[in-house]
């Protein structure tokens, strides 16, 4: 198990067999002493195959995410400790748009704050803006937003991770970890699905956004404490660009031990 992960014990997933959400389950249950994972789908199996065994499947509680019916959201969340959410619309169509799911994911995070969910961490997009040209990104940064707007109003905890050129065909590596739309790169979901696990026992993550991408080739270090740490949390304005630049430096360097 990874270090600080003894307290840990229930996590929620939004779509915890679903492209994302199946590397991330394996880690879970790989590497953390999670007792049980509860999906927010309608998914039993996984989309593609990971290694999901039916002894995994029976940690798992399928639940559907009931955006009209937050109250049962809030119940499944009951007991939570972490809840991922990778929870997005990929196209706007029949009525719906990016700014409504916004809305409802809002709405989501809420009832996570009101079912005593100790800390959430949202899977996002890199440079994000809510007037952005582009509806898909404008909707995540708005998503972002309301995830802030909710921690500052209850004190729930938070990490966004901003994957940048999300592509299965990239090589895995070394996560470099960045702030002000700086990276250019590519990462796949596996190496996305590590990152978050590990943003579980990373106090340093704890209300900051930052984007990602990962450096082939080069192991991945025992934790991210170094690069976060040159990072500024939301609202902090007292890191600058260097800090940021600094943080890619370390990333990519020889210093921190290597698991």
């Amino acid at each position: 198990c990874r270090e600080g992960s003894a307290r840990m014990s229930r996590v929620a997933i939004t779509g915890a067999l679903s492209y994302t959400g199946r590397y991330l389950t394996r880690l879970l249950l790989d590497t953390t002493p999670v007792s049980s994972i509860v999906s927010f789908s309608s998914r039993t199996n996984p989309i593609a195959s990971n290694n999901i065994t039916n002894a995994d499947l029976a940690k798992i509680h399928t639940t559907p995410l009931t955006f009209d019916d937050l109250g049962n959201v809030r119940r499944q969340l009951e007991g939570i400790d972490v809840f991922y959410c990778t929870y997005w619309i990929r196209f706007e169509a029949n009525g719906d748009t990016h700014q409504k799911a916004a809305a409802r994911i809002r709405g989501v995070f809420e009832a996570a704050a009101a079912a005593g969910v100790k800390k959430v961490v949202f899977s996002a997009h890199n440079r994000m803006r809510t007037d952005s040209p582009y509806s898909y990104i404008a909707g995540k940064a708005t998503a972002v937003e309301s995830l802030r707007e909710v921690s500052a109003a209850t004190g729930m905890s938070y990490a966004v991770v901003r994957p940048c050129g999300l592509n299965d065909a990239h090589p895995s590596g070394r996560p470099l970890l960045s702030q002000g739309d700086i990276a250019v790169g590519r990462i796949n979901r596996a190496d996305v699905a590590d990152l978050l696990t590990r943003m579980l026992f990373e106090p340093e993550a704890v209300g900051t956004t930052f984007e990602t991408i990962a450096l082939p080739g080069y192991p991945v270090p025992r934790g991210f404490g170094q690069q976060l740490a040159r990072l500024g949390r939301d609202g902090d304005v007292g890191k600058t660009a260097p800090d940021a630049a600094q943080a890619v430096l370390d990333g990519g360097g020889v210093r921190p031990e290597f698991r």
